[in-house]
């Protein structure tokens, strides 16, 4: 690629003006900032064409790729590209024969394989082409993740790279390969071999690839659509804790001989609704025993036995069946406390179990008290006389 003047002076031949930036990608890519009806005018440019120049825009791709799989070792590029017909508007520009590596005794030897990448025009990749009236179903080819072995690092390779320093590939250090035992990586620093495949960096490279063949996108715009997989993995986790605290905080169903048979999502919800109505009356039930018993242990303690004074020991006694039958408002908070800290049950269920309960203490209160209406004791007196 020519540099700054001899690219001003080009650009200068070309007609083009307002270019804001010039930046030096690597040896063989430069990337200009400018509006776009400069921009248009620079794809159209019929010099650079001519200089056999590839232009396209940062964000967007001028080239696709594809592969097809089981085509005849024999055929020549050239065949198979006058044989291929594409759907429009795909253009077919360019194909180019896949090779596949073996090992032998003389080392690893590169065949040519029975895969073909196709190569096409604009962002359009068809998802098949036809050959003498066959469809050929074309899959997105991913590229593979260069790796240069000078200095170790992703993304190019030894002949298109700019560092003239050799690095170790198990130290990462200034010097060629050594017998060190203790790994670092040139490309995340870790405590392993440059080569990994499981290295973080790779597995960054090789989804950032399978992004740009997915959406057919380029590079920097797979760069936007990449998430980490620390991201994901702490999504993961996140769901299965909760996963778990919904399993363990729900009521287990009861053991039965009968097979078990697949619940749907209302029966489960009835299911807990109804286990959540039933440990709430046997809280009640149970506090009303336990209430029961410790007035009868204090009356029994605190009775005084007195054979001369019947009338008073009569009175007393008539007190404390009266304290007795008597559910004061104390306890009423003490049984709607024990409904409201329930676990596993739901609100619209703890609603409805405190309202019963404060129904079940006013017809209680009714009960004790309507017998002790005057109006009410005058009439059970005519009707008893």
């Amino acid at each position: 690629m020519p540099k700054q003047f001899a690219l001003a002076k080009i650009l200068q031949n070309a007609g083009i003006g307002e270019i804001k930036k010039v930046k030096y990608v690597n040896p063989y890519k430069i990337r200009l900032e400018t509006n776009n009806s400069w921009a248009e005018k620079i794809e159209e440019c019929k010099e650079f064409t001519d200089r056999g120049w590839r232009i396209q825009r940062a964000m967007e791709v001028s080239l696709c790729y594809g592969v097809i799989k089981d085509v005849d070792i024999d055929l020549k590029d050239e065949d198979i590209l006058n044989k291929i017909l594409c759907p429009e508007p795909a253009t077919l520009i360019s194909v180019c024969r896949l090779k596949r590596r073996e090992h032998s005794s003389e080392g690893n030897i590169w065949k040519p394989s029975e895969s073909v990448r196709l190569c096409f025009r604009g962002s359009f990749r068809p998802s098949h082409v036809t050959v003498d009236s066959l469809c050929i179903r074309v899959d997105p080819y991913v590229f593979p993740v260069s790796q240069c072995t000078r200095c170790w690092k992703l993304g190019h390779v030894t002949s298109k790279c700019s560092s003239l320093k050799v690095v170790c590939p198990k130290c990462s250090g200034p010097h060629e390969n050594c017998n060190t035992t203790v790994f670092k990586c040139a490309n995340c620093e870790g405590q392993h071999f440059s080569l990994l495949r499981s290295c973080p960096a790779y597995v960054k490279e090789r989804k950032l690839r399978e992004l740009m063949a997915e959406f057919n996108c380029t590079y920097r715009r797979a760069l936007t659509m990449y998430v980490p997989s620390s991201c994901t993995e702490a999504k993961e986790s996140r769901a299965n804790l909760k996963q778990r605290n919904k399993e363990v905080s729900s009521t287990p169903e009861p053991a039965t001989t009968t097979p078990y048979l697949e619940q749907s999502y209302s029966d489960v919800v009835k299911q807990t609704i109804v286990q959540a109505e039933i440990n709430a009356k046997k809280n009640i039930s149970h506090s009303n025993k336990k209430y029961k018993k410790e007035k009868e242990a204090d009356y029994q303690r605190q009775a005084p036995i007195d054979i001369g004074a019947p009338s008073t020991w009569a009175e007393e006694e008539q007190q404390e069946e009266k304290k007795k039958r008597d559910v004061t408002f104390n306890e009423l908070l003490s049984r709607l406390q024990e409904i409201l800290f329930l676990r596993g049950v739901s609100m619209q269920t703890k609603v409805i179990s405190m309202s019963k309960c404060c129904l079940e203490w006013l017809i209680l209160i009714a009960v004790e008290n309507i017998s002790e209406w005057p109006i009410l004791q005058s009439i059970l007196n005519f009707f008893n006389s």
